[in-house]
């Protein structure tokens, strides 16, 4: 959910089945009213109606019921999108989750590590500012013509 003044950074996250998963610190920290609370919420909920169209369109979710499931992911920020992501699949019935990042602040894996099996993050970072591009040497925002690229091409070596 894109804090009212920027979309590089959010106050929470939202699942396809409508879980809320709040950064309830960083609200009250900055003030954020009610009202700019559901219209993020809102704001959140259009754009993952039209992605998941944009990027699944009418296929079905994969089955996670007794599964082992690999959550993947460029790197934590907050973590509440992994913490959104694994409380899905768990409601899905995953029988084993694993989250896997190159990068995030300690805080952040403290955070997530209750949701899931086990956090598997090779670059462990420390201090009071942190930005998963910081980690990379070449950084830049996937569009999402070039994520349907990447899916079309691996969904037609799916079964």
């Amino acid at each position: 959910m894109p804090l009212p003044y920027t979309r590089e950074a959010g106050f929470g996250a939202l699942t396809r089945d409508d879980i809320v998963i709040l950064n309830e610190a960083l609200i009250t920290t900055i003030h954020l009213t009610q009202g700019q609370v559901e219209d993020g919420i809102a704001i959140a909920k259009k754009e993952l109606e039209a992605r998941t169209l944009l990027f699944r369109g009418d296929r079905p979710l994969p089955n996670a019921k007794d599964r082992f499931v690999i959550l993947v992911d460029d790197g934590l920020a907050s973590g509440f999108t992994m913490i959104a992501a694994a409380t899905f699949m768990k409601r899905h019935g995953a029988e084993r989750i694993v989250a896997a990042v190159p990068t995030a602040p300690l805080h952040s894996i403290t955070r997530v590590a209750s949701y899931v099996d086990e956090l598997v993050c090779l670059n462990i970072r420390e201090g009071f500012s942190f930005a998963v591009a910081d980690a990379y040497v070449e950084w830049h925002d996937l569009t999402e013509m070039e994520v349907k690229s990447y899916l079309d091409r691996v969904s037609m070596w799916a079964t």
